[in-house]
This record gives structure tokens, sequence and C-alpha cells, in this order.
């Protein structure tokens, strides 16, 4: 099922997209990023924050984990960042899967 809420995908531009997911209990971010620029460093910022970094691969595919301490009731998904060395931060307006996936 594509339409299933445990996905969440925004275009950052014509092919370029990612999958971001919160873990609130665990107050982790996890963020797989694909078809971005190839071996490029990328930061995954909350807010103006760093979160994680990390370098894509030759295909253009990233994965960034971090910790995140914003409380649940303040969590706003549009904050949530994703800049590439001294570029402007592309805006990543991606979908939040607020504890879709809680792992004990």
């Amino acid at each position: 099922d594509t339409s299933s809420a445990s996905d969440a995908r925004y275009d950052y531009d014509e092919d370029a997209w990612g999958m971001l997911l919160v873990k609130h209990k665990k107050d982790v971010v996890k963020f797989h990023g694909h078809n971005l620029a190839a071996n490029k460093e990328y930061t995954l910022k909350y807010d103006g924050a760093e979160i994680g970094k990390a370098t894509s691969n030759d295909e253009g595919n990233l994965k960034i984990t971090g910790s995140f301490t914003v409380s649940w009731e303040d969590y706003d998904v549009k904050k949530f960042t994703l800049s590439a060395g001294g570029e402007k931060d592309l805006e990543s307006r991606l979908i939040g899967l607020r504890g879709a996936e809680n792992e004990d």
C-alpha cells in the first residue's frame, strides 16, 4: 500500500526526495535522502540547530541520524532543513511520522 501512513515523501526538486522519521520515545531523528547531489556533505538542521550530517554516496543517497530534544508539543516538521556546504538551505517541508515506528 503505497499510500500507507508509514511513508513520507517530499520532492525537493524534480527528482530529489527524502524520508524523515522522528521517534518520540527515543528523541531520535532519522533522515534518508535520495537523488541528491553525489558525494556532497549534507547537514540536517531543525530550526537552525544541527542534528547531524552525512556525505551522499555515488548514487546521491544518504542517511543521517541524530538526537532531537524539542518537546513533542512544540515539534514542527516545517522547521527541518537540509543544506549542502555553503549553499542555501533546502527547505525540507517533510511529513513527520510522529511515533509511527517507536521501537522498544
